[in-house]
């Protein structure tokens, strides 16, 4: 197997759950990334890939307003 290279983008940031914000990989996945075989990193890699597009998923759902904000009329003072 190829080498898997690293998915670490430089910004190495953890949010509340121990998850980097940068490449998405845990705590966990980041100190074990020297001593993981290529299979091992290919997971760690395709774990972190789902983590990222999970976390899109909730920055677009997020930034969208709710069917009660859109559906309610301005109120005015």
């Amino acid at each position: 197997m190829t080498e898997v290279p690293s998915p670490c983008i430089g910004i190495c940031t953890v949010d509340a759950h121990r998850v980097c914000i940068g490449c998405h990989r845990t705590l966990a996945e980041i100190a074990a990334w020297r001593s993981a075989s290529a299979s091992e990193r290919s997971r760690m890699v395709e774990s972190a890939s789902r983590r990222a597009q999970m976390a899109r998923q909730l920055e677009t759902a997020a930034s969208q307003p709710t069917a009660d904000r859109r559906n309610r009329p301005a109120v005015e003072s």
